[in-house]
This record gives C-alpha cells, structure tokens and sequence, in this order.
C-alpha cells in the first residue's frame, strides 16, 4: 500500500467513533439491544454476546448506512488493523445469529466483497424512539412490519390456523357421531369469542418479561416507552376483541335462535307430510371417483321417484335454494318434512357413506346410517344405501313395499360401474367419438348382464344419437333393435322412457314420442334432458308454443347443462330466428369452450345473420379445437357464396370423408360442382349419391317434410321435374313453417323452368325468417336477383 493510502486509511480510522448516547440501549427495528448489559432481546427472548462482538455492534449502529471496513473495525476495535480478521469473522457471525440476520438476504448487516460492511438497519435509541411522519404509507408499513415480528401477533396467527384446522376435523367428525348442523357454528363461536384473550396473555407475557429486564437494566427511559407501546397494543385487542363480541353474537343468533323459534313454532308450521329433500351428497377424503357424489344423488332421486306414499321435493326447487340454506329456510321454501343428506368419505380403498334424515320441523334427526364398501363398487354401495332409505321411509308412510330390483338393477357390479361411466359420458358428449366412447361403455355393461335395463336404455339412447350426427342406417338399425327390447321390458323406469322417446322422435311419430316423454317426466318432472326431447318433439309435430314452454322450462330447470342451450338454439334457427340462436349458442360455448360444434353452431347463426367478420371468428375457433365435418361443411358454404366452387367443393369433400351418410353433404358437394368446368357429370353422381341418402332417411322417418322436399329437389337436378313434382304437390298443403322448405321449393322450381314459382317460394322463405342478403349471394338463384331485390324492398318498408 502506498504511503498516501495509509495516510487516508488512518484518517479515516480517526472519524470512527461510538456514540455514547446508544450505551444505555438502541433498536434495530424491534429487536432491543442493551450494550452495558451484552443482551440482544428478540422475539421475547435474551441472547447474549460476547464484548467484542457487542462493542462491533455498538460500532455499527454508530455509523448507519458508513461502509466500514474489515482494517477500520479491526484497528477500532482491537487496535491491530491485520491480526485479527478471524476474530472479527466470528464476531459477525455471532452478531447475525442473535439478530437472526441471514449473510444472503441480510436484514441488518450486509457484507460488501473486499469492501467491508455496513449496518442497513436505521437505529433509535430507546427512550427516544419519535415518529416520523414522512408519509401515511411509510409510516403504515413501518407498523405493520412491527406487529408482524411481536410475539403477539405470532401468537394470534397461530391461534388461527389451529383454529382452522380444528374446524376441518370437526366438520368431518361431527356427522358421524350424528352431530347437528348448529354443532359446529357453536365451536366456531367459541374459538372466535377465545380469539381476545389469547391474545391479551400473549400481550401480558410480553409485557412481563421485557419490564422485568428493563427494571434490572435500570433503563428507565426505555421502561416509559415500553409503556407507551404497550397501551397501544392494548387498545387495538380492545378493538379486536369488540369485533369478535359482534361476529359471536351473530354466529349465536344464526345458530341458535332458528331453532328455538322452529321448536316453539312446531304446531304451527305448514309442511306437506311425507315429503323429501335430498340434499347433494358431498364427499370429502380419498373419493377416487370425482362424479361418483352427484351419480349417487341422481340414482337416489329417480328410486325415491318411484317410492309409494313419499313426496318427492323436485330438484329445480334444490337447486333454487341458497348454499347455505337452514332446515326453517328450507321448509318454508319448499314445504318439506324431510332432508335426506349425505357424505361419501374416502379412506384408503374403502368408501363410507354416512346419510341423515332431519325433520324440519322439529331439527331432529329422525334417521341415520352408514353404509361401508370397497372402493371399486358403487352398485354394492346403492343397493345397501337404497335398502337404508326404503327402511327409514316404512316408518314415515304405510305400503312400501318395493321390488327387489328397484334396490338391485343389476347383480354385476362392474356393470353398475360402467353404466355409471356410461351415463356420465353420454351427458357429457358432444361429437361421434365420445358418443361412441360411451357405447362401448353401455355394451361391455350388458354383456356383463344381458338384463340390465338400465345399460340397454343408455344403449339405446347413445345410438340414436349417432344416427342424428351420421344418418348411418346401420346405426340406426341397431338402435331399433336395442330399443324394441326396452319396449317389452315391464320394468321400464324414466330413463328407459326418455331412450323410448328420443327413438320415436326419431322416426317421425311425434305423438308416441310425447307420449313416452311424458311419462318420464310424471315419474321425474324435472328431467331436463326430457324436457329438452319433448320440446324438440312438439316442435316437429308443429306445436311451436309449447315447445317454446319446454325449451324455456328445461333450461330454468337445469341452467348449466350446455345440451339445453344446443336444443333451443336450433329451435330458433329452424325458425329463421338466427341472432336469437346466436345468443343461445354463445351460453353453449360459455359451457363447453372446448366444443368444435358449440362454435360451429354459433358461426352458423352468424353467417345466417349477415355476420360474416363474427362467423368466421367462430368457426376458426371449432378449427383450432378439433376438425370436423361441420367446420370444413361451414367453411365450404363461405366460398360457395364467394363463387369460389372449386375450393367449396375441396372442403365440402373433407367434410364428407368425416361422415360419408350425411345427406346435406353430400348434395352440397354436388351444388359446388355443377359450377366447376368439366364436373358436370360428377355432380350428377353426387345428385344421385344424395337422393339415395335420403330415401335412405325416409325409410327411418317417412315424416320428414324437409328430407321430402330435399329428396325431390335432387331429383330435379337430375332432371327428372314430373317425379319432384309428384312428391312436392301433395304435400304442399301440409308444409309447416320452415323457411327451408320453401328455400328447397325454389331450387326445384328454378330448375324446372317455372319463373313465377320461384318468386313466390322466395317470398315465402324470406316471409318465414330466411335471410334475403343470403339469397342475393346466392349463385344458384343469381338469374332472380332482379326479383330478389323486389322481394327485400317490401320487407324493410314493414321494419
């Protein structure tokens, strides 16, 4: 080192020095350190220190924020600037342990490479610690920061978390001593009236034990503001415990006073006798089943359904209910005698289900059971829990006595188990492999039980399904024969009702489809997927306002099942009401974000709308979650109207390698490629491909107006008009109000030469919701432009 450096060395090692003010005692925010008495108080605990390492601390809050290095501590200190860089090593080390300052994310010492160190921590003597007041935010944080680090607010973090964890164990071990509901409202009661005084002993041990060593200390300036400090703490428990003596009170008059009102009221109340809540059951611990709760509730409500002499409380009013509704509430709402409620616990491989049966009138529970079975077998677990019910609800009305096979559909339970996934997959499906997913499924059930109606009935049920998105005779075929079994069952129940239903519908005789329908909804009126097929069967028998009626009902029945919103949306497509199909497939794709045919649907009824910049955001969203027959069949549509027939023709060819039997398809295909140079004759072949399709169609539903027209439509691009005509003319009179329809008529009569009919058919379509802007796009019709523009000017002068 340079004879200059020394120099400034030693002139700095001269401005070093200890301020004697700080001897009587300082803080490090709220750690307290008593120098003439070598302690360190932190979190309410003494450590002591060493001379030298106190008097390098003392050094430290001398100089706040100074860098000082290692040769300036050490000449201070030890007199030796160079002998002694161990021990100063060891001194901070000490110094960090009982300030508790981490070398790495240091609080308080930082240490500066080849440097030195430097105290980061502002320090105030004790006894004249003043406020500062260099902002509001600043001054909050400096507080919280110094509640946080005392011993009383760890004590009361503390406090809560094993107040928490003491209210998880007893909503889980209430139920099974067969607890009431207000049990654990009292508990939280209690904890949170405790909450005070928890903290006012943890205030008062620490009050006692820093004055106590303050009064050794004979620190009398800091004993005052320790004083001070500890009224303040004082006056917020005050405030503290004022709100827990409110929360308390209002805990005690919701847990309490309800029920002692519905006890002095019990002669008074108005109940329907012999009716039954059931509640969801919940399930908590290892259910490895995530489903399995809400399939219970489902299987309980459709056998209670059927139960003599109980009323059952439907599951819309449930669900109308708040999340925390008491038995006065429920009663008073819903004017049941019983809630029937449950828990399905986990606990290793074994499920246990414990369920109650409370009286709303009287808050006793008048029934409770437990029923504990393996893991993988929830049948067993029906069986015993049905058994359990059957036999409280004897008591309540006379002439129960049930047949073997409500309680047992099946002696398999392996099959139970798959219907059950079966089931829940069919709900749930939306595309041909999911609904074939859940086929499989319902077979492997049967095969395991060929009698099981249950799985026949979702066997049934799925492949009309498939029929309605392949048109594939051979699936359909199946289905007719699964379904005619069902048909000669005597123990047919809802579901089987709604598979009987969805079939007719299907075929076209609308009448015996209602019917089935509603005998489904007499055993379980708010079966939404009912409601859904009776409204889609009383809108094909022309029976619009009642569909209208249904449509609405099965949603307010059951909001959050996606297939309702699907249903009534094309209700109102079919009805040329696009934007309001458009509103319904937006709830769709709200509820099924990972649906191609949800956005498939709501691009539709844009497109139909004259909404082209939002229908094609829609279908590049079904394009970017999964191809599909429906996207490239959408896709093809635009460039068709754009007059670009080859790529129309490439996509609606994609479209149909997906489902090679759907009609619409097909004759699609064969409109692109009459307009293509040299494919004339190919879109004849496809004409004709069509026209089998359909009649392919008719032989399942012979009362398909639509496939009829379609059919002669085909037939007339054959050119074969005298045919078309033999079938249109007939029924001509008997067309319902399906814009088309008379869209198909003037097709066929564009193509058979008769200008007249076309204008009017038009005007019929246009009349009945079809959009007139489409029609102006349209190529086929682009020899009636002229009279398309008439028929549009009379429709906006009526807007």
């Amino acid at each position: 080192m340079s004879t200059e450096g020394t120099r400034q060395n030693r002139r700095a090692a001269d401005r070093i020095q200890v301020s004697p003010e700080l001897h009587k005692g300082f803080a490090l925010d709220d750690i307290e350190v008593f120098p003439h008495d070598h302690v360190v108080l932190r979190d309410g605990q003494q450590y002591h220190l060493s001379n030298k390492s106190m008097e390098v601390l003392l050094l430290f809050a001398s100089h706040p924020g100074e860098i000082l290095s290692r040769e300036h501590i050490c000449g201070f200190i030890w007199g030796d600037r160079d002998g002694h860089s161990a021990a100063l090593t060891h001194a901070i080390g000490e110094i960090r342990q009982a300030l508790k300052d981490d070398k790495d994310l240091p609080r308080f010492i930082q240490t500066l490479p080849r440097r030195g160190y430097r105290l980061i921590m502002p320090v105030s003597v004790l006894g004249q610690r003043q406020e500062h007041h260099a902002g509001s935010n600043a001054q909050l944080k400096k507080t919280l920061g110094q509640w946080r680090r005392k011993r009383l607010f760890k004590a009361g973090v503390t406090y809560i978390v094993g107040s928490w964890l003491l209210m998880q164990v007893a909503n889980v071990t209430l139920p099974i001593f067969n607890a009431e509901g207000w049990h654990d409202k009292i508990l939280l009661l209690v904890l949170i009236a405790l909450f005070p005084f928890v903290l006012l002993y943890a205030w008062w041990a620490e009050l006692r034990f820093k004055s106590q060593f303050l009064q050794k200390a004979n620190n009398v300036s800091a004993r005052n503001e320790l004083v001070q400090r500890a009224r303040a703490d004082l006056t917020y428990i005050a405030l503290l415990g004022l709100l827990c003596l409110s929360v308390s009170y209002l805990i005690y008059d919701q847990a309490l006073q309800p029920r002692n009102a519905i006890q002095r009221d019990f002669a008074s109340q108005d109940v329907i006798p012999n009716t039954v809540l059931v509640l969801p059951f919940k399930t908590m611990g290892d259910v490895s089943q995530s489903d399995l709760a809400g399939m219970l509730n489902g299987e309980l409500i459709s056998f209670l359904s059927q139960f003599q002499g109980i009323n059952l409380v439907s599951e819309r009013s449930v669900l109308a209910l708040p999340a925390n509704a008491d038995l006065q509430l429920i009663q008073q709402r819903t004017k049941a005698e019983y809630v029937l409620e449950g828990i399905i616990n986990g606990v290793e491989n074994m499920l246990i289900v414990h369920s109650t049966l409370t009286n709303t009138v009287t808050g006793f529970t008048e029934w409770s059971g437990e029923v504990s079975v393996a893991a993988g077998n929830p049948l067993l677990m029906f069986e015993k829990l049905s058994r359990q019910i059957s036999a409280a609800l004897t008591f309540l009305a006379s002439g129960n006595q049930q047949d073997d096979s409500q309680f047992k559909p099946t002696e398999d339970f392996q099959a139970f188990d798959l219907y059950l996934q079966g089931k829940q997959l069919l709900r749930d499906a939306h595309n041909l492999a999911q609904l074939e997913q859940a086929e499989r499924l319902f077979a492997s059930a049967l095969q395991r039980d060929n009698r099981f109606l249950l799985a026949l009935s979702g066997l049934c049920r799925t492949q009309v399904e498939e029929y309605r998105i392949s048109q594939s005779l051979k699936t359909f075929e199946m289905a007719m024969q699964n379904c005619q079994q069902i048909g000669l069952d005597e123990r047919r129940r809802a579901e089987s009702e709604i598979a009987l239903g969805a079939l007719f519908r299907q075929k076209g005789e609308y009448a015996t489809a209602i019917e089935h329908l509603e005998i489904a909804l007499a055993a379980d009126e708010d079966n939404s997927e009912a409601l859904s097929l009776l409204a889609e069967a009383y809108a094909l028998n022309q029976q619009s306002g009642k569909a209208e009626q249904f449509f609405h009902q099965a949603i307010t029945t059951d909001p959050g099942f996606w297939r309702n919103y699907q249903q009534y949306g094309n209700f109102l497509f079919e009805q040329g009401k696009y934007k309001d199909a458009a509103v319904q497939f937006e709830l769709q794709t709200t509820l099924q974000p990972d649906s191609e045919m949800a956005f498939n649907n709501l691009g539709a009824a844009y497109f139909m709308a004259n909404d082209m910049p939002h229908a094609r955001q829609a279908w590049q969203q079904a394009l970017a979650i999964q191809p599909s027959a429906p996207t490239y069949s959408n896709l093809a549509s635009v460039a068709f109207y754009e007059h670009d027939f080859v790529t129309a023709a490439a996509l609606y060819r994609h479209a149909i390698e997906l489902r090679p039997e759907n009609v619409s398809l097909v004759a699609n295909w064969a409109d692109s490629l009459k307009f293509v140079n040299g494919q004339q004759e190919n879109a004849r072949l496809a004409y004709q491909e069509a026209l089998q399709l359909a009649r392919n169609s008719l032989v399942v539903n012979p009362n398909d107006n639509y496939m009829h027209v379609a059919s002669a439509r085909y037939l007339a691009e054959l050119d074969q008009c005298d045919s078309a005509r033999e079938i249109t003319l007939p029924r001509m009179a008997k067309f319902p109000a399906d814009p088309y329809i008379f869209y198909e008529l003037a097709l066929i009569a564009s193509h058979c030469g008769q200008a007249n009919e076309v204008q009017a058919m038009l005007q019929k379509a246009i009349s009945l919701g079809y959009p007139a802007e489409t029609l102006r796009q349209d190529p086929q019709f682009s020899a009636f432009t002229s009279n398309i523009e008439q028929l549009i000017l009379p429709t906006q002068v009526t807007k």
